[in-house]
C-alpha cells in the first residue's frame, strides 16, 4: 500500500511540475497586441521588469527585459499597447517616481515628428544620443527621486542629529 501512495504522489508531483513550467513559458512572452520599444538610460534605478509604462498618465504597458549594453547604458524594453501611436523620431522616455513609497514607472511619449524612430538592432530605440559620459542623455531621463532629495541633506542638516 505505501508503494502505491508513493507512486501516486510522484505522478501528481510530476504533473504539477510540468504544469508550472508550461505556465512560465506562456507568461514569459510579450503579451499579444504590444509594440516593443527600447529606451537607453545612463541610470535605470529603480526600474524592474513588470513595472508600469504610462503615456499621458494612463497605464499603456509594462517593462520588459532590462540589460546593460557594451557602452554601459541600461536598455529597457517597453512593452507598449499597439493602440498608442508608433514611436516617432522625437519619442522620449522618463523614469519617474509614482509615490513616496519608491514605486516607479516609465513615462513614455511616442512623439509627434514626421519621421519614425530609427531601429537599432531590429527594434525602435530611444537612443541616449550622447557620446560624452559627462553629458546627460537627450531623449531619456531619470527624474530626481524624493529619496534623492532627502539624502542630499547630510546628517548635520537633519534636526535632532548630532
Amino acid at each position: 500500500m505505501p508503494d502505491v501512495v508513493a507512486k501516486a504522489m510522484a505522478v501528481v508531483t510530476g504533473f504539477l511540475l510540468v504544469a508550472v513550467l508550461a505556465i512560465l513559458v506562456v507568461t514569459s512572452r510579450p503579451p499579444a497586441g504590444t509594440r516593443q520599444v527600447v529606451a537607453e538610460f545612463k541610470d535605470a534605478f529603480p526600474i524592474l521588469e513588470g513595472m508600469q509604462v504610462r503615456t499621458d498618465g494612463a497605464i499603456t504597458g509594462s517593462i520588459g527585459r532590462i540589460k546593460v549594453d557594451d557602452r554601459g547604458l541600461a536598455e529597457i524594453t517597453l512593452l507598449v499597447n499597439k493602440s498608442i501611436p508608433a514611436p516617432r523620431s522625437d519619442a522620449t522616455a522618463t523614469i519617474k517616481q509614482a509615490d513616496s513609497t519608491g514605486d516607479s514607472y516609465v513615462l513614455y511619449d511616442p512623439g509627434s515628428a514626421s519621421g519614425p524612430l530609427s531601429d537599432i538592432r531590429g527594434k525602435p530605440t530611444i537612443a541616449c544620443n550622447t557620446s560624452d559620459p559627462a553629458k546627460p542623455c537627450t531623449n531619456t531621463l531619470s527624474a530626481p527621486r524624493f529619496d534623492d532629495l532627502i539624502n542630499a541633506f547630510g546628517p548635520p542638516s537633519r534636526p535632532g542629529s548630532s
